[in-house]
């Protein structure tokens, strides 16, 4: 019972879904991800077979950047999840700004190709782990400095 359910950008949710549920949304655009009506984000969890959460993927979209993914990791007694954040290696620290039910900040290094993405998302179904080959940043290690205090563009 690795995936449990997938909930969607509009708050559906899908229960045991499979990952070529879910691949074909990688094709949609910012406007589906940052959908109002929802969290405005896709939300991924993976549990054990008793249905313990051991880890989770949470996903969003900015055009002409990528994909942001957010991942906490539940195992080892974690009550509270250790986060990590995707990163595409570069120092590229434009802000960008998603509609999300509130507004957040993002730098713009912290998005992934269509490409990189689905790979994170394949790793992820298959073994609810962070893909080796994505760069991801703990909590501590982001660079907050370049978002705190936004609120306008």
């Amino acid at each position: 019972m690795p995936v449990s359910r997938f909930i969607d950008p509009d708050g559906t949710l899908h229960r045991f879904p499979a990952i070529t549920d879910v691949l074909p949304l990688l094709g949609r655009n910012q406007q589906y991800w940052n959908e109002g009506l929802g969290n405005g984000f896709g939300l991924i969890d993976y549990c054990d077979a008793k249905g313990q959460l051991l880890s989770r993927l949470q996903l969003t979209c900015a055009d002409g950047f990528g994909f942001h993914l957010y991942y906490e990791d539940f195992t080892e007694g974690n009550k509270i999840a250790t986060p990590y954040f995707s990163s595409n290696g570069s120092s590229d620290t434009r802000v960008v700004r998603l509609e999300l039910q509130n507004p957040i900040y993002l730098p713009a290094f912290a998005f992934l190709s269509p490409d990189d993405a689905e790979r994170s998302l394949i790793t992820f179904f298959d073994s609810g782990k962070r893909d080796e080959r994505t760069k991801w940043l703990r909590g501590a290690e982001f660079r907050w400095d370049i978002v705190l205090g936004k609120t306008t563009d």
